[in-house]
């Protein structure tokens, strides 16, 4: 005989493994890639798309094969994306291209990345002026137009 206001053994047991399955899920730590896909839909670009999906796995992983770190390359991509923020800018391509410039000229580490910035706002903007009011028409002409007469200013 069955009692109406309890479930079969059975049940009761498959319920109790679908609460574990799920306090595991819970408690394992997400992995870099999940972080991004986080701050990629929290910061308004959306939800993510399966070909952005694969690019953004595809970033991580060639940072990662760079570097060595997948911690690193989620610093870095999350570096971009704060630029994106910043910006207003939600678009990934923007992100993708950020992070496209730090790749060719070899930045794999936000250490690097903060180390070039710091350098290139530390650089001197442009050489001084030439005061060419004391040099001669011909010299002025030069100056301004260059030697073939194209302006290069």
């Amino acid at each position: 005989v069955q009692m109406y206001d309890k479930s079969t053994p059975e049940i009761e047991l498959e319920k109790e493994i679908e609460i574990k399955k799920d306090i595991n899920i819970e408690q394992q730590p997400q992995t870099n890639y999940q972080k991004l896909v986080a701050v990629f839909e929290k910061n308004g670009f959306g939800t993510i798309s399966p070909i952005a999906s694969q690019k953004l796995n595809d970033e991580l992983l060639d940072f990662t094969k760079e570097n060595g770190s997948t911690d690193e390359s989620f610093n870095v991509l999350n570096k971009a994306f704060e630029i994106a923020v910043v910006n207003g800018v939600s678009n990934l391509n923007y992100v993708l291209s950020i992070t496209k410039r730090w790749y060719q000229s070899k930045l794999f580490t936000v250490s690097d990345i903060e180390a070039s910035e710091t350098k290139r706002n530390n650089k001197p903007n442009a050489e001084p002026k030439q005061d060419i009011s004391k040099l001669s028409r011909e010299e002025q002409l030069i100056a301004v137009m260059g030697k073939d007469g194209v302006r290069f200013d």
